[in-house]
């Protein structure tokens, strides 16, 4: 059977800092308290929203033709200032999507 993974790096202001998303790995809060009870349907649900955002931002600089080839070229040159860049908008879509569709939501 196929696991998924935590996307977890060991950086989570959820629980230090108390953001509704988390700077680290990007999930939501409760996405993040939840994470051992979800199904692995539901943990693909997760890592697909986050990919699909990444790729929004990353698509507005790059013509992407190869997302291995880009990530290898990223560890391989460093592109340090652009990944905390990449990550600062990946942070705030993140809350955007949060805010209009779950924090609404909750209302």
């Amino acid at each position: 059977m196929n696991f998924v993974k935590t996307p977890c790096i060991g950086i989570c202001s959820t629980t230090s800092l108390g953001d509704k998303i988390c700077r680290g790995c990007k999930r939501f809060n409760y996405e993040v308290i939840n994470w051992n009870q979800y199904s692995e349907e539901e943990k693909r649900a997760v890592l697909r929203r986050i990919d699909q955002l990444t790729t929004q931002i990353m698509g507005a600089r790059f013509n992407i033709f190869s997302v291995e080839k880009l990530q290898q070229a990223l560890d391989d040159y460093h592109i340090r200032d652009l990944m905390l860049d990449i990550n600062e908008q990946l942070f705030n879509l993140s809350q955007a999507h949060f805010e209009r569709y779950i924090d609404n939501y909750n209302r």
